[in-house]
């Protein structure tokens, strides 16, 4: 997990909810938590929309991935730095997520939380978590194979 996903799951889980407004969602971030000023705030939502971490679906702002079963630090205090990080395109993982969530017509929370699972129980990857959930569906993964070596082999090799 990225400090932009402990972040995103923190908020929630101190709101102690799964779903917020746009409104609500900047609110906290900023003046409820005084994390970061209200421009910052905003940057963090656009962020997690950009990276496919938050989804907005009937004006609510929703984690597409399983914040309740994010273990974090008790001393946990999101960095200004994670504002000013350039905005990832869409991931492997949300791309498996989204192959998982087409062909089974599940949701991908429910889908993030089976990875999640499967990787702390694994001690894997994310990726490779992914593809294990995918291929236990009975879904085609050799397309994806090749690149989740690659991108376990990059993150590290550095």
């Amino acid at each position: 997990m990225n400090d932009i996903e402990i972040t995103i799951a923190l908020l929630y889980k101190k709101k102690g909810r799964s779903e917020l407004t746009e409104k609500e969602f900047v609110f906290s971030a900023s003046m409820d938590y005084r994390w970061f000023t209200p421009k910052g705030a905003q940057k963090l939502l656009e962020i997690g929309l950009q990276s496919d971490l938050l989804e907005l679906k009937d004006e609510l702002v929703i984690p597409t991935f399983d914040h309740s079963s994010i273990n974090i630090p008790s001393d946990f205090k999101p960095s200004q730095d994670i504002i000013k990080a350039k905005v990832l395109p869409k991931g492997l993982l949300f791309q498996i997520v989204d192959m998982i969530s087409k062909e089974k017509d599940l949701s991908r929370q429910d889908i993030m939380a089976s990875i999640n699972k499967k990787q702390e129980a694994m001690g894997i990857d994310i990726e490779a978590a992914a593809l294990v959930v995918a291929n236990d569906m009975d879904l085609d993964i050799s397309d994806h194979i090749d690149m989740v070596e690659q991108e376990i082999k990059a993150r590290h090799s550095n």
